[in-house]
């Protein structure tokens, strides 16, 4: 499928040509996201519409910067089927305030199947568990709130229809629709001016993906059923946050199916390159397929081959599954860097990548659109102008991470001293002896706030290990709960009691109880923490996850335990549940003789189940939040709040 093209005189090759990456919005419904326009002389290119609920803020930046209403474009590219790239695209069209010369379109069939092979799956299924069904197969939204979780998964039921009757419309209104997988030909040879070129996926690499995808929505269909059998009214929040918790069999196994379908493309115009990628997860696709994991290859190499480029969109985000430094090297001298994405504190770019161009900023340089809102960049013969940023600074290496510096609360304020009079939600960060910033979240219809601040120092003390260890201990906690203790302090996250009733009765059922009590009996953990470990892992089911490499109730990573994972004895429940205490334990001991301990220590040693023990150390030493570095970053933070369940309900 790959195509090489040449320059030619369909386009005014004496002028620079622009790329403009679009503001995508505030606040944490405007999570993730990619809108770039690219104007190669008199042709424009569209590439992907930013959220669903987006166009009140893309259709006025795409008039500003056009000078036109409607907006019309020479090739709309919609790279593939997740909603924050489909975005408003579908409602922009329907209202004509959008139209195209040429699509070229991930085909709905790669997400879908059929037209009305989802429409009959859930004909005879509760109104809303299609939405839910939905959901699980974006990226990951269960830190949202409530208010804006709820009709995020509600609007994602009728995703497919927008996205058909889009492509209809476009095909109506005489736009010349290519669906990416057939014949590229002409729509090659209408862009040779630009140097279009489409590197890939191949259509087998999109059937294999679309394989995987049928593969995990079966999974979470049948997990969906127990799930609305069990709770009643239906709270679609909680039940999508119990999917997506952690990499069971709710859970699409192989997450990376959906954004290995992105269209990858790169433009040659007066001599320059540009490469746009989707959320293509060039560095580590998550899949188990090796021919997918071939095909990332392929155009790993075909893209360095033309390197360097003027410009690069990093792929996904920002994200470490879409960017490394062995990447950045295959780029060879290119030197601009772009990451679109709305402006949702807490999520992508990850602190890795930022780190990794920070490192690299006497040589590069990159621009961020949550950072510096709409993003234009001239590039001439010679190279790209300095970019022209709405607000911010260039190379702003930053992490999105306002979140994890809530640690601070639960470690140095008392419950109760975290909630205003009104039960509004506040946090403090701190950093060492410098001064603090406090946050408060408002409700949208408060029309006056009051914060007081008590500074008066309390009993909490900040010591430090010879290796600069910071550790923030509470009077009277200096150890990790005994077996004997109860968990009662964690916040409530994670799936509702009754979800965690039913995975109690059916462990009960399965005769594991008495594995879980023997466990704790051994290690000296409470019951109810390692009942929540597993709940968190793996819905407390003997299965494979995480892509494979975990194993059982526990998840016992392959990687890390081969000889475990390879002799078979993962399948044993005993031995697998006896496996993850002992390697709690491990976690535990490593932090220990390294200075941690007290509360931190407890939650660290959950932390680094997860996300392992260097993770955690290194985001104690950094004053982060023990979680920073786990699965959507609540890792420990949601497994006590499990345990506490768990410990009511023994």
């Amino acid at each position: 499928m790959t195509q090489n093209t040449t320059e030619d005189t369909n386009a005014d090759t004496t002028a620079s040509f622009k790329i403009h990456l679009l503001d995508l919005g505030r606040g944490s419904s405007h999570q993730y996201g990619d809108c770039v326009l690219c104007q190669f002389g008199n042709i424009s290119v569209l590439i992907d519409g930013g959220h669903s609920n987006d166009a009140e803020i893309i259709l006025p930046q795409l008039q500003s910067v056009l000078n036109q209403s409607p907006v019309h474009v020479s090739l709309i590219i919609t790279t593939h089927p997740h909603d924050d790239h489909i975005g408003c695209l579908p409602k922009l069209v329907a209202d004509g305030q959008l139209t195209a010369d040429w699509a070229l379109l991930t085909d709905p069939q790669y997400r879908w199947g059929n037209p009305g092979d989802t429409d009959a799956r859930f004909a005879l299924q509760p109104g809303r568990m299609r939405s839910v069904a939905e959901a699980v197969l974006e990226h990951d939204r269960s830190d949202m709130p409530d208010d804006e979780l709820t009709p995020f998964i509600d609007n994602l039921g009728n995703l497919e229809t927008r996205y058909r009757m889009m492509i209809d419309r476009l095909r109506n209104q005489g736009t010349r629709v290519v669906l990416h997988g057939e014949d590229e030909t002409e729509l090659l040879a209408a862009f040779t001016g630009i140097g279009l070129k489409v590197i890939g996926p191949t259509r087998e690499h999109l059937e294999e993906c679309a394989r995987l995808v049928r593969e995990s929505s079966d999974d979470s269909f049948e997990e969906l059923d127990q799930l609305f059998a069990v709770d009643s009214p239906v709270d679609v929040a909680t039940i999508y946050r119990s999917m997506v918790a952690a990499p069971t069999d709710a859970v699409p196994r192989n997450r990376g199916a959906m954004n290995l379908q992105s269209i990858v493309t790169s433009f040659r115009f007066n001599g320059q390159r540009v490469l746009f990628g989707g959320d293509m997860q060039f560095s580590d696709p998550q899949v188990d397929s090796q021919l997918l994991h071939d095909g990332v290859t392929r155009m790993r190499q075909d893209i360095s081959a033309d390197a360097p480029y003027a410009f690069v969109k990093l792929s996904h985000h920002g994200s470490d599954n879409g960017f490394s430094a062995e990447i950045l090297g295959e780029l060879g001298d290119t030197k601009l860097y772009g990451i679109c994405l709305g402006d949702a504190r807490g999520h992508h770019p990850h602190p890795d990548i930022l780190e990794l161009l920070n490192e690299n900023r006497q040589r590069i340089d990159w621009v961020r659109t949550d950072r510096n809102g709409l993003v234009t960049i001239t590039i001439r013969a010679d190279g790209a102008l300095p970019p022209q940023l709405t607000h911010g600074n260039i190379d702003d290496a930053t992490p999105n991470t306002v979140d994890d510096t809530d640690f601070f609360i639960s470690e140095t304020l008392a419950p109760t001293d975290s909630l205003g009079t009104n039960g509004n939600k506040t946090f403090v960060e701190t950093s060492g002896s410098a001064a603090a910033e406090i946050f408060a979240r408002v409700p949208p219809n408060a029309a006056r706030v009051s914060i007081s601040v008590d500074l008066t120092p309390g009993s909490s003390k900040v010591t430090t290990d010879a290796g600069g260890v910071p550790d923030l201990v509470s009077a009277g906690e200096a150890r990790i709960l005994s077996a004997t203790e109860e968990v009662t302090d964690a916040p409530q996250l994670g799936p509702s009691r009754n979800v965690l009733l039913t995975q109690l009765n059916r462990t009960r059922e399965r005769g594991w109880l008495p594995f879980f009590n023997e466990a704790s009996s051994q290690f000296s953990f409470p019951v109810a923490l390692l009942l929540a470990i597993a709940s968190r892992e793996s819905n407390i089911q003997n299965i494979l996850g995480d892509g494979g490499h975990g194993r059982g109730i526990m998840q016992i990573d392959d990687r890390s335990f081969p000889d475990f994972a390879n002799s078979g004895r993962w399948k044993d429940p005993r031995l697998n549940i006896l496996m993850g205490a002992r390697v709690l334990s491990g976690k535990q001991r490593f932090l220990s003789q390294r200075g941690v301990d007290g509360d931190l220590l407890r939650r660290g040693s959950v932390a680094a189940y997860n996300s392992g023990e260097g993770n955690v150390l290194r985001a104690i030493r950094r004053g982060l939040s023990v979680d920073t570095f786990t699965a959507h970053r609540n890792y420990s933070a949601d497994v006590f709040a499990r345990a506490a369940v768990f410990s009511e309900l023994l």
